[in-house]
């Protein structure tokens, strides 16, 4: 199979080159047609227009003239036919050049035979001939054109001039050296130029595989010249700089497509190529993009650009993975004392001497044993990347019944957190437990940081359900947590998502990076909402289209 694939490149090389050089023997004939009417414009011209005393025609000058004129017609007639390239090839040139032999021999006879010295123009084509053949074809013409001289010298004879054998044969010999040398000329032509097609092949290979390899890369590679116009730039470069695909880019001025990223190559300079360079969010997809600028000979520049939100996704996966095995390390150690405390608590609440307000507190015990042991199994799953249970249920009606238990298993008044809802019967499809997590984490971290110096009966904390329409994704659901507090910090902002990042006193910094896994993981967004006058996190969520169908 291997040497069939060799085999088939090979022939296909050779039927290239074959092509190439038909394109190029067409574009030899068409110069050569245009010599041939030149030729036969001067015949016709120094016969009417010369002086009398030239030799042209001089021994017959009617046949001359119409030879002369027939001459100047087939010209005509071969050029208009190289234009439209239907004859096949070496057909077609080898009966236009027999006709040349025959028509320049007559043209000869008709002005004084060899003597005349126009012999000599046979000579040119037998070097045509020659450089389109190979082998015994390229003696074909010279062989053609000395048979036709011994023909008209036997007319000479017949006519009762004298015959010149030694010019006949000299010229003879001269079409066969012409051939021969024409021959090796012609060869080495046609190797020079089987190489030169054969190397313009391998650089065309070796720049489509350097172009697949740059595609493939998931670094983003553009070129731009001096003038900052973009001749060159992979997939992953479209994608950083939410190019779509159909648009034709090349040739375009890099300061129409990425501003931000032509701002930088106009303040960098090739002595420090990490000056005045920095990261920018893309319009197109929303990616932190850090160019890297690099100086070519030729002047031009050479344009790396790095997913910055890759690399933080990599690192955060690292992270949660060094998460799930410390997990998966302590969490028996965790829930062997767990599992005492919870049983004790069954006991305790067994014995009939345990007051009232002492259940509610065992009661409290076991609720909280059983939400520790429920994180235990979250981070677990997580980190296997597994979702526990998902299930379709009724958002609004499951928000207030969690809006009642976490204000009850906290201990906070209800009227601190308000429900808002406006959206109803919206059906998702999501892991209650771990839904429950998030939002949990969410209320929880609102509820810390807002403003408890206001009045009584004053709400706190804000939980809003809303439906909105996106003009890409369609139908989403949007669960809001807001609160009156101070807000997320400038500080912690850019790591507010990522693990052991925190500035809440007594917390570890996996809340919130745990919460966004989650909702990754179901399909959902949690995101912070910059600019807000509250401070808002909003988790977002697509409908359960399954169910909505059936």
């Amino acid at each position: 199979m291997q040497n069939d694939s060799v085999e088939q490149a090979s022939e296909t090389q050779k039927m290239d080159q074959w092509v190439d050089a038909e394109v190029s023997g067409w574009r030899g004939l068409r110069i050569y047609a245009i010599y041939r009417m030149l030729l036969a414009s001067t015949f016709l011209g120094l016969y009417y227009y010369g002086s009398s005393s030239l030799f042209l025609g001089g021994h017959a000058p009617g046949a001359y003239q119409i030879t002369a004129q027939a001459y100047l017609i087939f010209a005509v007639i071969v050029f208009g036919l190289t234009l439209v390239k239907k004859l096949p090839f070496y057909l077609f040139l080898t009966l236009q050049l027999i006709v040349d032999t025959i028509i320049i021999t007559e043209i000869l006879h008709f002005s004084g035979g060899i003597e005349s010295g126009l012999g000599a123009l046979l000579i040119l084509v037998v070097v045509i001939g020659s450089l389109f053949s190979t082998g015994k074809k390229a003696f074909f013409y010279a062989a053609i054109a000395t048979l036709a001289l011994f023909v008209e010298m036997g007319y000479t004879f017949l006519e009762g001039r004298p015959l010149d054998f030694y010019r006949v044969g000299l010229l003879g010999l001269v079409f066969f050296a012409t051939a021969l040398l024409a021959q090796i000329l012609g060869s080495r032509a046609q190797k020079s130029e089987g190489l030169m097609h054969e190397h313009a092949s391998e650089a065309l290979k070796t720049s489509e595989l350097n172009q697949y390899i740059v595609d493939r890369l998931k670094v983003g590679v553009v070129t731009v010249d001096k003038q900052g116009n973009i001749y060159s730039l992979n997939q992953a470069a479209r994608y950083m700089l939410g190019i779509p695909e159909k648009r034709e880019i090349i040739s375009e001025r890099l300061s129409t497509v990425s501003p931000p990223l032509f701002s930088q190559l106009s303040s960098w300079r090739p002595s420090n190529e990490k000056n005045n360079l920095y990261e920018f969010k893309s319009k197109g997809n929303g990616a932190q993009i850090m160019p890297t600028i690099k100086r070519l000979s030729n002047g031009d520049k050479l344009i790396f650009l790095d997913d910055l939100s890759v690399l933080t996704e990599h690192a955060q996966q690292m992270k949660l993975a060094s998460l799930g095995r410390m997990a998966a390390s302590i969490a028996h150690e965790v829930r062997n004392p767990l599992g005492a405390i919870s049983q004790a608590t069954e006991l305790l609440a067994e014995t009939g001497d345990i007051k009232t307000e002492n259940k509610n507190l065992l009661q409290i015990i076991d609720r909280h044993c059983s939400r520790v042991n429920g994180v235990i199994d979250a981070v677990l799953q997580l980190s296997q990347n597994k979702i526990l249970n998902q299930e379709s249920f009724l958002l609004d009606t499951w928000l207030e019944t969690f809006v009642d238990e976490f204000c009850q298993n906290e201990g906070i008044q209800r009227h601190a957190i308000v429900l808002t809802l406006s959206a109803s019967n919206v059906r998702i499809r999501f892991d209650p437990a771990q839904l429950r997590q998030i939002l949990w984490n969410l209320c929880s971290n609102a509820y810390a940081y807002a403003d408890k110096s206001l009045e009584n009966n004053k709400s706190q904390v804000l939980v809003r359900l809303r439906q909105v329409q996106d003009n890409i994704e369609g139908e989403k659901f949007q669960v809001d947590v807001l609160d009156n507090g101070p807000g997320v910090s400038a500080t912690i902002l850019p790591q507010l998502f990522e693990p052991f990042s925190t500035e809440r006193k007594g917390g570890v910094g996996l809340g919130l990076h745990l919460a966004r896994e989650m909702a990754h993981t179901n399909g959902a967004d949690l995101s912070y909402i910059e600019g807000s006058e509250q401070t808002c996190f909003r988790l977002t969520i697509s409908p359960d289209i399954e169910q909505a169908l059936i």
